[in-house]
């Protein structure tokens, strides 16, 4: 293979991969702001002793050591998420595929109830 050859096939190889970075960029840009960013900023934050007023104060695990010894509305919190967890949203979605399924094998004023719902 010549050394003009190689070289075109290199740069081809470059095109397709910046080709592919550019059609991807908008996705790349959208995941960094709305999910990377707020991330990195909730895990600083949760190291922090930050009250909107003052600048934060670095204090490390202390906000973790309070939730988990002394905060009292932590155990509540934790059941009441886990009910609505394993409870209520999978009977919602039970609820909502039955409505689905009785508006698919319904005959007369399917419209009415399908604008409804």
């Amino acid at each position: 293979m010549s050394e003009e050859r190689r070289r075109a096939r290199n740069r081809a190889k470059w095109r397709r991969r910046l080709t592919v970075l550019a059609f991807m960029s908008p996705w790349l840009v959208g995941f960094s702001v709305f999910f990377l960013y707020p991330l990195f900023t909730t895990v600083y934050l949760s190291f922090t002793h930050y009250d909107l007023l003052q600048p934060s104060r670095w204090i490390g695990l202390a906000n973790y050591k309070y939730m988990f010894s002394d905060d009292k509305q932590i155990w509540p919190a934790v059941r009441n998420t886990l009910w609505l967890v394993v409870f209520s949203v999978p009977l919602k979605v039970m609820f909502a595929f039955g409505v689905a399924l009785m508006l698919t094998r319904a005959r007369r004023g399917v419209g009415v109830f399908r604008t409804i719902f």
